[in-house]
């Protein structure tokens, strides 16, 4: 259920499934959207799209059986979880494989990254860190492990959160781990709450 290039428009594409009426809260708006719109509104793939529509019921059955890839997709998307939670999962899927970060910049933007999403830390600090670890990264020939830390301090906590839980598993592919680094992050994620689980008022 990862995005869906050609559907990246600014425009929802309204489709014909509308007998599902299924619906999440978003932490944006309050707005209740079906699968199919929370689909839409994230141009999702059309695999991940058509597997949600014929399996489940609810977003929360999304959360609770989709695959580690898709609900990774899931949990990056706006408004699913909160930018705090989004963050630390980026620094955790990052020191799943921390014995590849052997440059001391890219330790400390996770560090830094961690610190800031609990209130610990100013912008202007995460942003040092982040072009320090960049610098690490090319430095490195954009190594993986490298990647994951400087995505991590990304200012949008849930583009830090996509882009570092994959380099993270890239990086735990060097050791053929892809696969057990997808389920930890899954496991990892089953353990919050996402908004469409949360006990709020549906509009």
């Amino acid at each position: 259920m990862t995005e869906e290039p050609s559907r990246r428009v600014s425009s929802i594409t309204v489709y014909s499934f509308r007998s599902r009426r299924h619906t999440i809260n978003t932490a944006t708006n309050n707005d209740t959207l079906t699968i199919q719109e929370f689909c839409d509104l994230h141009h999702a793939c059309e695999e991940g799209r058509e597997w949600a529509l014929a399996n489940c019921e609810t977003m929360e059955d999304v959360w609770d059986s989709a695959k580690p890839e898709w609900l990774i997709w899931v949990a990056t998307r706006k408004g699913v979880l909160t930018e705090k939670e989004l963050r630390l999962f980026a620094c955790w899927a990052v020191r799943q494989v921390w014995h590849f970060l052997t440059d001391k910049r890219s330790r400390k933007a996770v560090e830094v990254s961690e610190r800031y999403a609990n209130g610990e830390a100013m912008i202007e600090e995460l942003a040092a860190a982040r072009a320090a670890a960049w610098a690490a990264a090319w430095a490195a020939a954009r190594d993986a492990a490298r990647d994951a830390a400087w995505a991590a301090a990304r200012d949008a906590a849930w583009a830090a959160a996509w882009d570092a839980a994959r380099a993270a598993a890239w990086a735990a592919a060097r050791d053929a781990a892809w696969d057990a680094a997808r389920d930890a992050q899954a496991t990892y994620l089953r353990k919050l709450t996402p908004n469409f689980k949360r006990k709020t008022t549906l509009a």
